[in-house]
């Protein structure tokens, strides 16, 4: 099953756009997939394993099946989007006991960033022998992803766990390989430019660190100076070959990954009042409507969809509009917002758009399955969350806190986008939560 969960994530992470839809494969494989985890799950001795995990995502699936009773609205693609999440989540269970699973999927990983990461520096350099069949055309680095947002997530949640393998002990060729992948890694998440997937990417960063200074400190790994000083070069090398282009074009030129950084300030100041004779902004998105200078249009458009998604909040608290039903549900929403500042500052294609997702992961559940929905999914976290946390104070492994920082990267990043609705970044979630709950089993079978 390890090796079946691994190969299928390398297909949907190396599909090219030009060669191959993601979303049209997604369910068969997975259903597939899901289907003989569950079955293995429920041939198994471990009882009380399987109750516990009913027990954490029951909850979960009984709001959403209720919400979708509720809307009527059964045929929407969102019900098989559940069965994959949690058959994801049950299938990696199942399989988190066995070191040998561990392994494939570890280095399934390494595998697909080396790939991936490899062909984002390829198209910075404009050397990609495909062309482009997005909408950023050659403006944003996306390597195989439809979005640059989407391989910033990816290369962010890779960046941490990849550090974690290699500062383990493995051999030298191992270890080399895995420091490659790292490195590459770094420098896809810079090119894609993400702003969200820096900060995810730096809290998993300094998830991992941290539980590298405690295993040394506890005498678990020793440090290899030299491998350590080569890491270090490799990545301050990458900074500067990744941030010497521009990342970005805006309506007044090139950005650099500097300047988008520091972009991310006007999230607190997305739009004000226009001075007379300031200069016009270039370290974003900038425009001007009437008497109002827009910062950063982007981010302007985020608080607009959450206010869109805030109206449905208010107006069905307890179970939401329909799970899956928010792309239908926005129309209609965002057009009783239309006389609002909001929807004022944003540019034409933006007011016109019929946003799928809230670009808020708590917000959007609570839109779509109401308050119930939302504490339902926090109850999951939160398990998953606490079995983790439980195994790090008892020293384990450095793999341990690589599902936290993965965990933490997606959770960070869902706040400003829809990492959990995407085919390949929401199996890093689920596979990494159902891996977490998997050591629960194995020391409840241990100390029984």
């Amino acid at each position: 099953m390890a090796a079946g969960v691994a190969l299928w994530g390398l297909v949907l992470l190396l599909a090219h756009p030009i060669l191959y839809e993601r979303d049209g494969g997604l369910w068969w494989g997975w259903g597939a997939l899901c289907i003989v985890g569950c079955c293995s799950l429920f041939s198994a001795r471990n009882i009380r394993g399987r109750l516990r995990l009913l027990h954490v995502v029951g909850p979960m699936v009984a709001v959403a099946l209720l919400s979708l009773w509720l809307s009527q609205h059964w045929g929407n693609a969102a019900l098989l989007e559940l069965l994959a999440r949690v058959g994801l989540l049950w299938l990696s269970f199942a399989i988190a006991r066995d070191p040998v699973a561990r392994r494939i999927l570890a280095g399934a990983l390494v595998a697909g960033s080396l790939i991936v990461c490899a062909y984002a520096f390829l198209q910075s350099r404009g050397l990609d022998p495909l062309p482009s069949a997005t909408p950023f055309a050659g403006r944003r680095i996306v390597a195989t992803f439809e979005n640059p947002n989407y391989l910033g997530n990816f290369a962010a949640c890779a960046f941490p766990v990849l550090l974690a393998l290699f500062f383990s002990p493995v051999r030298t060729v191992e270890r080399s390989v895995v420091g490659t992948a790292a490195v590459l890694s770094y420098g896809a998440c810079i090119l894609a430019g993400s702003r969200g997937a820096w900060i995810a990417g730096l809290g998993g960063t300094a998830v991992v660190l941290a539980g590298v200074i405690l295993a040394v400190r506890r005498g678990e790994i020793r440090l290899r100076w030299s491998y350590l000083s080569i890491l270090l070069l490799a990545l301050l090398g990458t900074t500067y070959v990744a941030t010497r282009d521009p990342i970005i074009a805006n309506a007044h030129g090139k950005v650099s990954a500097g300047e988008r950084l520091f972009s991310a300030l006007h999230f607190f100041s997305p739009h004000g009042k226009v001075e007379e004779g300031a200069p016009a902004d270039t370290s974003a998105t900038s425009m001007r409507v009437g008497d109002i200078q827009v910062n950063d249009t982007t981010i302007n458009h985020r608080y607009f969809i959450w206010q869109v998604a805030w109206a449905m909040a208010q107006d069905r608290p307890i179970l939401g509009v329909g799970y899956g039903e928010f792309a239908s549900q926005f129309p209609r929403y965002r057009d009783g917002l239309r006389d609002g500042d909001w929807y004022g500052s944003l540019i034409g294609a933006q007011q016109m758009e019929d946003t799928r997702y809230a670009h808020n992961e708590l917000l959007h559940l609570w839109a779509e399955c109401g308050l119930l929905g939302l504490l339902a999914f926090a109850w999951m976290v939160g398990c998953v969350g606490w079995v983790l946390l439980d195994q790090l104070r008892c020293g384990v492994s450095l793999y341990m806190w690589a599902l936290v920082a993965a965990l933490g990267v997606m959770l960070i990043h869902s706040l400003v986008s829809y990492p959990l609705h995407l085919p390949f970044n929401s199996m890093i979630f689920w596979v990494c939560a159902g891996l977490g709950l998997g050591y629960q089993r194995e020391e409840a079978t241990t100390l029984s």
